[in-house]
């Protein structure tokens, strides 16, 4: 069953997306809980708890925590979660793209547009499903991982550490199977021993790149023009140029 949460503070709006959602997904057959926030903070506290969501549909301009802040401050808890923004705040569109937002309606147009974003939704919920990679851990052991997931892998010895979210997998393959695995989704060579996904970068210097996280990568003099160009094309295909 599917998770999905919608986060407005004002009740009535919130009300009401919520429940064209429920009726759109009822008549799609889809199953899917629903949960209905009015303070972000409350949203906050069950992602920091481990909660998860598949879509989060919430309003950019709240007080205490604005939707642009709970999707860049909790970034790490919602990287399953697709996030669209419903707004009226038309102004704030470009500064929605470092919570790297799923889609942006506003709020409103929500009740000709939202069936059709909830049907873009629950496309990319089937194709991250399928879009899983196999990477063996062992012998006879093979674990699934989404890709959009993974923040980057380092080569340590004859091993590859794959960073998925708060998790350090060991997968027992070699470096260059990874990088073939991985090429189609925005990763690119920064060092002989990283490879990084392009949508957790922050900012490239000339010997390093910083995540979103805070996390220092390396970068080679000789894979330094690749890193920035991977990450021009990524931030072009983001705003759909």
């Amino acid at each position: 069953m599917l998770a999905f949460a919608v986060c407005d503070d004002e009740q009535v709006a919130a009300r009401s997306v919520a429940g064209l959602l429920k009726r759109e997904l009822a008549r799609r057959s889809v199953e899917a809980e629903l949960q209905i926030f009015t303070q972000s903070r409350e949203l906050a506290a069950l992602l920091e708890q481990g909660t998860h969501f598949d879509a989060l549909f919430a309003d950019i301009d709240m007080p205490e925590l604005d939707g642009i802040r709970l999707g860049t401050l909790y970034r790490a808890e919602l990287q399953d979660c697709l996030l669209v923004f419903i707004s009226n705040r038309e102004d704030l569109v470009f500064d929605t793209f470092q919570a790297k937002p799923f889609r942006f309606v506003r709020k409103k147009d929500y009740k000709a547009k939202l069936p059709e974003v909830l049907s873009d939704v629950l496309s990319e919920l089937d194709r991250a499903e399928a879009r899983k990679i196999a990477f063996p851990t062992g012998a006879s052991s093979t674990v699934l991982l989404r890709p959009e997931r993974i923040c980057y892998v380092e080569a340590v010895k004859k091993k590859q550490v794959v960073h998925y979210g708060p998790q350090a997998i060991e997968v027992a393959s070699s470096f260059q199977k990874v990088a073939q695995q991985l090429a189609p989704y925005g990763f690119v060579q920064s060092h002989k021993s990283f490879l990084v996904n392009c949508r957790y970068i922050r900012s490239i210097a000339k010997t390093d790149l910083t995540l979103d996280d805070g996390t220092v990568i390396p970068v080679s003099r000789n894979y330094l023009h690749e890193v920035q160009d991977a990450f021009v094309r990524y931030a072009v295909d983001l705003r759909g140029g």
